[in-house]
């Protein structure tokens, strides 16, 4: 060990993480194909407005993300100075034993090229992944670490209901944190629901890490109806950083992981969140209108995790055929399809896929942080996209 985890050496106190899961890419269809050298430019651009916190995970990026910590990250800054988090992925990991757990955490340093964590978490923890993490003894194995020092605090992410994380908070009261989705389109969402997610976190004395506090890029561009409320209040002021300071005001809240894919973002963010001010109960009015005009106008709340990439046996680019389905339940006239067909078209070619191969298996659904039906939706999307695609490839245009 070169060193152990002191949470309060390196501590930037300051409420912006830097998430490592939606980064620039120099392929837009392969999220592994990771632009590290705007990666750099993004990192130093963080760490000079003051802020060293950074969330990575095992899967994100096709399995790539934490390597980039590695590379982006810890290789070019000290060490000591630096809050670096990754989480376990129990629910990805078949036939899971304590061996494989153990495989996987070992490798996740490496990746990192670190030899502990600041923080690290149980990751999409639901009722399936809980019931194999009590049965292999997981959440003892990272209790040890804890003792053992290669783990500083430890915590759980989960996408499931309030009853849920009682349960688990109760069952498990050396959990340190928890990481929720906490965006004002989700906080009285009743399938989400951030704000009864929150209020449980608080009841048990756990501080609360936000994921999604823009969901997946939803709420930093809201419809016109929408931005004028906003405009007309604040005109400086972006609408990422409206959703970015709900999430930071929210009760219990010691921060926010923000998914940042261009150094505009990383700039926006750190003028948000360097003189962090929560809203007041002005701009909280003015946030409610705005989730109510979202509400009505969006048909797939889909985050782009891609989380349901990686169970479907079809190989369908679930998250991007949504956002076409989006943008055409959005205009709400069929002669909009064909603006979107080109792209509809590209996916299709790059993924060997088109909506109407989903065979309804609902693999995905179980992994989905919506609860999505995402097998009706991908009806609708063949029903718009695949036979507009058909009748021009038959047309010769």
């Amino acid at each position: 060990m070169k060193g152990t985890p002191d949470m309060t050496r390196g501590y930037d106190g300051k409420k912006l993480g830097f998430g490592f899961m939606r980064l620039p890419l120099l392929d837009p269809n392969d999220p592994g194909s990771v632009d590290a050298a705007k990666v750099n430019e993004m990192v130093d651009r963080y760490i000079d407005a003051g802020f060293n916190y950074f969330d990575t995970s095992w899967i994100y990026h096709s399995y790539k993300s934490e390597s980039f910590v590695g590379q982006c990250v810890v290789d070019r800054y000290p060490r000591e100075k630096l809050q670096i988090s990754s989480k376990m992925p129990l629910k990805f990991i078949k036939n899971a034993t304590i061996e494989k757990v153990d495989d996987v955490f070992q490798q996740q340093l490496q990746n990192c090229h670190v030899d502990y964590f600041d923080t690290y978490l149980m990751h999409g923890i639901n009722r399936a992944s809980y019931e194999t993490a009590q049965k292999i003894h997981c959440f003892e194995y990272m209790h040890e670490k804890v003792k053992q020092g290669v783990i500083g605090r430890f915590g759980a992410s989960t996408h499931e209901d309030p009853e849920f994380l009682e349960q688990m908070l109760t069952d498990h009261p050396e959990i340190d944190f928890v990481y929720l989705q906490v965006n004002y389109l989700d906080w009285d969402n009743p399938t989400i629901a951030s704000r009864q997610m929150c209020e449980v976190a608080q009841k048990h004395g756990k501080y609360i890490l936000v994921m999604e506090p823009c969901k997946g890029g939803l709420l930093a561009k809201v419809p016109p109806e929408a931005e004028a409320l906003m405009k007309a209040y604040n005109p400086e002021a972006s609408i990422a950083s409206w959703a970015i300071r709900f999430a930071a005001t929210a009760p219990g809240v010691d921060r926010v992981m923000s998914g940042m894919s261009t150094l505009a973002q990383v700039e926006d963010n750190v003028k948000t969140m360097q003189n962090f001010q929560p809203l007041n109960e002005e701009e909280l009015q003015i946030i409610w209108k705005v989730a109510e005009i979202i509400r009505k106008q969006t048909k797939i709340p889909c985050t782009h995790c891609n989380y349901c990439l990686s169970k479907c046996p079809k190989h369908i680019p679930i998250s991007d055929f949504f956002s076409l389905e989006n943008d055409f339940f959005l205009f709400n006239n069929p002669k909009h399809v064909g603006g979107y067909g080109g792209r509809y078209q590209n996916l299709c070619m790059y993924h060997g896929a088109k909506a109407g191969d989903c065979v309804s298996c609902k693999q995905c659904e179980q992994v989905c942080p919506q609860h999505l039906p995402i097998h009706e939706y991908m009806k609708d999307v063949a029903a718009h996209f695949d036979g507009w695609s058909a009748s021009k490839s038959h047309s010769g245009k």
